[in-house]
């Protein structure tokens, strides 16, 4: 029905969807039982562990850091600036400051990123929709579509990442010759690049229509997940009770 986002092959193991989607609730809820230092190494120990087995690589883990320094790590230490400052003018607890409690919640925080970012990353869109379609389905009896709405969620972030790709590679390359080209004055390169974002987007309403046409003939019987429990779910569940172990 749908065509699977890419996802790694050469994965060494391959686990069962919804026994992932467990384990990694239970990963990011176990990260706020970590403690001091030895804990948060063993975590991530254990989530190098995975990342090799799962296939991701070294790109996987500076492209998450990237992320995490941009979206998260910044705006946290303009914060953590502005109540240095506070403290110079208002001393007191309610602007102190504490560097470890600081640093251990950072990490925490990014653990948390990078176990959903590992999950996402090694999981199809198909099989996510497919489980959340599972714990949505008690809301089918109340009447609502949750089928037709996973799936719209699911066409719409296919969508978007084929536009991404498109932006990337053709819109940006358009955008280079136009400002490269000195026979074009400034007044009829802002027009070109104007025009061409009109094109974009004109483009992408287009596809509005098709996305709703797949919608309406999108059925329940479209998700259809089965659990699989092999040795590799239960060696990964096992991991996790000795992780938890090491942490308690």
């Amino acid at each position: 029905m749908y065509e699977k986002p890419a996802v790694s092959e050469n994965r060494y193991v391959k686990l069962d969807a919804g026994i992932k989607t467990v384990l990694t609730i239970l990963l990011a809820v176990a990260v706020g039982f970590c403690d001091n230092r030895l804990e948060l190494v063993y975590f991530s120990i254990y989530l190098a562990v995975i990342t090799v087995l799962l296939g991701s690589d070294l790109r996987f883990i500076l492209k998450n850091l990237t992320a995490y320094g941009i979206f998260i790590l910044f705006p946290y230490l303009c914060g953590l600036l502005l109540s240095m400052l506070l403290q110079q003018f208002l001393p007191g607890p309610t602007y102190a400051y504490h560097f470890a409690a600081t640093i251990i919640r950072l990490i925490k925080i990014f653990f948390i990123w990078y176990i959903c970012s590992l999950y996402f990353f090694t999981t199809p869109l198909q099989v996510i929709m497919e489980i959340f379609y599972i714990i949505l389905f008690p809301l089918s009896y109340l009447g609502l579509p949750t089928a037709k709405y996973l799936s719209m969620v699911m066409l719409v972030m296919n969508q978007l990442t084929s536009s991404a790709g498109q932006f990337k590679q053709d819109i940006m390359e358009q955008v280079r010759i136009i400002i490269k080209n000195d026979s074009l004055g400034f007044t009829e390169k802002l027009k070109a690049l104007s025009n061409i974002l009109a094109v974009f987007i004109a483009n992408s309403l287009q596809h509005s229509d098709e996305i709703q046409e797949q919608v309406d003939l999108t059925r329940a019987s479209d998700y259809h997940y089965k659990l699989r429990i092999s040795p590799n779910e239960i060696l990964a569940v096992l991991s996790f009770v000795i992780l938890s172990i090491f942490i308690a």
